[in-house]
Order: structure tokens, then sequence, then C-alpha cells
């Protein structure tokens, strides 16, 4: 089982230098697993995940690809099948978000 602590639903976030909206995820999901993102913000679905890209140091981000000034929910995924539990996360359009799902 793999564990981490959220404080809040809401993501801890700061102004993206670039105004792109972006998931930043601290959280170990195993060796040879994979962090996914579903939502409805920008390009995301509920239906079907995007794989998070792997920073190493246990950090997985997401960027939107456009810089639409929307909040947005979202939830993570463990190789797009394991959900993260508790609430949606809320991303705030143009800032880098930073979270810490638990599963």
């Amino acid at each position: 089982m793999v564990e981490a602590i959220s404080k809040s639903r809401n993501s801890a976030a700061s102004k993206s230098k670039d105004g792109a909206t972006k998931i930043f995820a601290n959280i170990d999901v195993g060796w040879g697993n994979i962090l996914y993102i579903r939502g409805e913000g920008d390009d995301l679905s509920w239906e079907k995940g995007i794989p998070m890209k792997n920073n190493g140091n246990n950090i997985w981000t997401w960027s939107s690809s456009t810089k639409k000034c929307i909040n947005f929910q979202y939830k993570l995924l463990i190789n797009d099948t394991i959900w993260c539990i508790g609430e949606n996360f809320t991303a705030n359009a143009g800032n880098d978000n930073h979270i810490a799902p638990a599963f």
C-alpha cells in the first residue's frame, strides 16, 4: 500500500512563471508504477488518465497545454486504475500546485 498525507484537498499554490497550470505530486508510487491524472481541466478527462512525468525524488508533474484561467477539479491514480483516497483536488489556474496524495 502506498501512503502519503495531504493536509488539504486544495493545492498549495504559487504563481507559475510561464502562466501555465502545473501539478506537482510528491509521492512514491513504487518501482515500475506510473502516476496518472484525470479531471475536468485542460486536456483532462474523468474517463481516461494522462500519465504524469516523473522528475525523480518522488516528484510527478503535469502541466496544462494552454493558459486558460479556470480552476478545475482533478484526481490522481496509480497505473490509471487505483484512485487516490479522499475528495477531488482543486487546481488553481496559472499556478504551480503542490500536493501529497494518499492511496
